[in-house]
């Protein structure tokens, strides 16, 4: 207790954002973006409960997010002369955490565990997207729209050990986490009569998580 010492709480944002869009002509459209906020400051990490009271221990906020994308658009008529729409674009995110794994040591008077336990921050990751979507319109009165998305997301931080003293063997030595995503959503639209319309559908959405 007679440590402890009050300490102000906040955190700062930079940030930084461009983006570019070009159309070479009436039916083009493409855009690129990028953004980069870098973090600094404290926020509470932790809550430690002892005999008396419990202790609010102050987490360090070191971090860099990069946000990243290009896009494309395609407005105009089909080989077969009707209205054609088609999108094709990519995403991606970067997070990097710059205070090099653990932001805390608590220290300890026990004799056979000088330097105590650590309290680890949240690990660096990516992800990385793509994506395409198509509306046209085709003979017979009918529309196909639909959309295929893929996802990839990763982290593979190496895994801290709980005390930096006699730390407990780890079964890993990083979470190797690699998560993939698709999408591909389909839907084809038929005016039969002035009365009667058609739809038919198919939706396929797969989850596959390859983290071992």
């Amino acid at each position: 207790a007679p440590c402890a010492q009050p300490t102000d709480i906040g955190i700062k944002r930079d940030t930084a954002s461009g983006d570019i869009r070009w159309t070479p002509d009436d039916a083009w459209d493409i855009r690129t973006e990028y953004s980069h906020m870098d973090r600094t400051g404290t926020q509470v990490g932790s809550n430690f409960s002892g005999t008396a009271v419990t202790s609010q221990f102050p987490k360090p906020v070191d971090d860099t997010t990069q946000n990243y994308g290009l896009n494309g658009e395609y407005a105009g008529t089909s080989p077969w002369g009707q209205r054609m729409v088609l999108k094709m674009g990519y995403t991606g995110s970067t997070y990097t955490e710059n205070l090099g794994g653990d932001f805390f040591t608590i220290q300890s008077s026990n004799a056979a565990q000088p330097l105590g336990a650590r309290q680890s921050v949240w690990p660096s990751n990516n992800m990385n997207g793509f994506n395409g979507t198509a509306a046209v319109d085709l003979p017979w009165k009918s529309r196909y729209a639909g959309t295929v998305s893929y996802t990839m997301m990763r982290q593979n931080d190496s895994f801290m050990p709980n005390s930096t003293s006699t730390p407990t063997a780890l079964p890993y030595s990083s979470l190797n986490g690699a998560i993939n995503t698709l999408l591909i959503n389909n839907q084809l639209t038929t005016k039969i009569t002035p009365e009667l319309t058609s739809k038919l559908t198919y939706r396929y959405y797969d989850f596959q998580n390859n983290t071992p």
